[in-house]
């Protein structure tokens, strides 16, 4: 009895210490991943405001933006499957979407097919399944210069657009829009599945309860864009806490302001 109890505790131990390495190593792969993500900047054209909360593993939310030329490229994506594959595979993105910028394409289809077209070059699955399940990314890319406004989105959650000139707030619901004029002061709303509570289970919802908070608190948004999404993270967190979502560190939430001067 006492040679089982005593092996029991050295099990114990052993498990212990293995649970404590892999906490270690996810924290490590998280504070990278998290390095590569780009912070808040602002130009003489537009500014760029982010929220970002990173779950409690490695996440799936990508987000980044470029300036090539007088062109400035936006992407989001949520890799929401397969594990911790799709921690890997965001990581993999900035690569391949600064790699796409700087090729011939100049709008936004032609960068998701490169894009697209590369992680299936890169990756490959023994089992075709798993293959179109892991890699079936949701993306939203959008190309902003003089004014103009063209994106693409592949089954990404909508943006909520505020015109400031007309004082609307809108969902951009469209799929694909290669002409879209915006105007200065205008702000475009991009963000993540993850910050809403489960109830808020479609891209419906989501976006007409972004539209709604953004309509509400208008105020705060002409005032300071990074005062108006640290307010939005709170409110849908109040939300979660409501519904008793318990889990809600477990998934990234990303909201990015595309403000226009």
């Amino acid at each position: 009895l006492l040679k089982n109890l005593l092996m029991l505790y050295e099990q114990k131990k052993l498990i212990t210490k293995l649970n404590e390495n892999i906490k270690e190593e996810l924290n490590k792969a998280i504070k990278f991943q998290t390095a590569m993500l780009p912070k808040s900047m602002e130009t003489e054209d537009l500014s760029v405001s982010i929220k970002f909360k990173h779950s409690n593993i490695i996440g799936g939310d990508f987000f980044d933006y470029v300036k090539e030329g007088n062109k400035y490229y936006f992407i989001i994506s949520n890799i929401s499957k397969c594990g911790i594959i799709a921690g890997m595979a965001s990581s993999m993105l900035k690569m391949l979407f600064r790699m796409a910028v700087k090729t011939d394409a100049d709008n936004p289809k032609e960068i998701l097919k490169i894009i697209n077209d590369s992680i299936r070059e890169f990756l490959y699955f023994e089992n075709q399944k798993e293959s179109e399940v892991c890699l079936d990314f949701e993306f939203f890319i959008g190309v902003v210069e003089d004014y103009n406004f063209s994106y693409i989105n592949k089954n990404h959650t909508f943006p909520v657009f505020y015109m400031s000139k007309d004082q609307e707030t809108v969902v951009v619901d469209s799929l694909s829009n290669e002409g879209m004029k915006v105007l200065p002061n205008d702000v475009i709303l991009l963000y993540t599945d993850g910050i809403f509570p489960r109830s808020t289970d479609t891209r419906e919802r989501m976006s007409d309860s972004v539209k709604e908070y953004t309509k509400n608190n208008v105020f705060s948004l002409k005032k300071t864009e990074t005062i108006f999404l640290k307010d939005m993270f709170h409110f849908f967190d109040m939300l979660k806490d409501l519904e008793g979502h318990y889990e809600k560190d477990n998934e990234d939430a990303t909201i990015m302001a595309i403000k226009i001067k």
